[in-house]
């Protein structure tokens, strides 16, 4: 098929290949893997692609959307305007949870973490009181962080908000990687910065220590920057381990939560932010009213209140999400193990983190994808870290047959590969 350029963003096949700072949308081959392809095999196709959980909700939520949309809660949750703005309620139950302060703020909005991080991106800029600003990331990491600042940031703008990312080599572990941008940081003597560190990281599931966090919390407050700690994949790391630890301490630093992974609520588009009161204050007075909307206030809720699932005899949320994170390291570390083993790299990833980074051969994304395996190519990456589409950002699979099937299909690819070279 013809190659068609549109504003840059090149279209081939049907679906848009996204160029470096572009928005990424990590969907865009999702639903279509069984449409004809050249040479297309005679495989069921398997979606390791969106970091969705194949584990589904908590059990509670059958009974907690039972009782509320099947009774008179659901209407006028949506005929009148939320009468909680700025969802404090659950925000109450975060914070009882967390043992945090009254004067943390909790702030929840639609879109998950990812919409609750564009809003700081749009909105915190303010805050500089016009001065020039970046973001200083650490790659490879979520893509559309550095697209949505140069989507806000420009010339034509008072301020410009450029994306700058430190880039490690990949082999290191997530710690050290961190403690390599505090040391680049500190080289930075001029402006403010943005400083955004997904943790754990995507694409590669590994995580930092909280003792590295605190030294990158260190440098980036002597230098007067805002710390985003993007916490999306981190409810199945163990507690004492998150930066909403460390908020109390440094009112300089915002944590973003998601239910959408281990929670198993992606589709509900929930993000929870841990920020100090300085800054939440800002953030309240900037963004917009009514971010969640009646029903799903509701739901929420029952669902950050523990003493809900004690009253109804409900299996705690803190189990299943401790479940979610067994059944992930049950087929992780056999399913990276087999790949390393038939000769493919899996770069540095926590055990239970659901995605993993793999290198292969080159082509390897197309391969996978002749072979009805969906991932999400390295090149989204490309604008935070020059990966290319020999890696691929690759989701566990959901259980042990799966990940035979999976590993079965990868030495075919390799087996292919190798006989090309001989």
């Amino acid at each position: 098929m013809a190659t068609v350029k549109i504003n840059e963003i090149v279209i081939k096949n049907g679906l848009p290949i996204r160029q470096p700072h572009a928005m990424v949308d990590y969907a865009s081959r999702r639903g279509i893997i069984t449409q004809h392809l050249p040479n297309q095999l005679d495989l069921p196709s398997l979606d390791l692609g969106l970091g969705d959980s194949y584990f589904g909700p908590p059990q509670a939520m059958v009974h907690i959307c039972k009782e509320i949309l099947g009774s008179d809660i659901a209407s006028p949750s949506m005929q009148f305007y939320p009468p909680d703005r700025f969802c404090e309620h659950p925000g109450k139950y975060i914070r009882e949870t967390w043992r945090l302060p009254d004067n943390v703020n909790v702030v929840i909005g639609g879109e998950g973490s990812y919409g609750l991080l564009r809003d700081i991106i749009v909105n915190l800029p303010e805050i500089t009181n016009g001065h020039e600003v970046g973001m200083l990331g650490i790659g490879p990491q979520f893509p559309n962080a550095a697209a949505l600042t140069h989507l806000h940031g420009s010339e034509d703008h008072r301020w410009r908000f450029p994306y700058e990312s430190h880039q490690p080599d990949l082999k290191m572990c997530y710690s050290d990687k961190v403690r390599s941008l505090c040391k680049y940081r500190e080289s930075i003597n001029q402006g403010h910065r943005f400083v955004y560190v997904d943790n754990p990281n995507n694409p590669t599931g590994d995580h930092a220590s909280l003792d590295s966090i605190r030294d990158l919390a260190i440098v980036t407050s002597e230098r007067s920057d805002l710390l985003i700690i993007d916490e999306a994949y981190s409810d199945t790391i163990p507690k004492h381990e998150s930066a909403i630890n460390l908020v109390e301490e440094f009112d300089h630093m915002i944590v973003l939560r998601s239910l959408s992974k281990t929670v198993g609520l992606a589709g509900m588009r929930i993000g929870i932010s841990i920020m100090s009161e300085p800054v939440g204050k800002v953030f309240d007075s900037l963004r917009l009213v009514f971010a969640i909307d009646g029903v799903r206030q509701q739901i929420i809720n029952r669902l950050l209140n523990p003493y809900y699932f004690i009253k109804n005899g409900l299996e705690p949320l803190e189990t299943h999400i401790s479940s979610v994170g067994d059944r992930i390291a049950f087929t992780k570390v056999p399913m990276r193990e087999e790949i390393q083993r038939l000769g493919y790299k899996v770069m540095p990833t926590h055990d239970r983190v659901p995605i993993m980074l793999i290198q292969g051969p080159d082509g390897f994304y197309d391969s996978l994808y002749q072979y009805q395996i969906v991932v999400e190519r390295g090149s989204d990456f490309a604008g935070t870290y020059p990966l290319d589409d020999s890696y691929v950002r690759m989701k566990v699979a959901r259980s042990p047959g799966e990940m035979d099937e999976v590993t079965q299909r990868l030495g075919e690819i390799i087996s292919k590969h190798n006989s090309k070279l001989i």
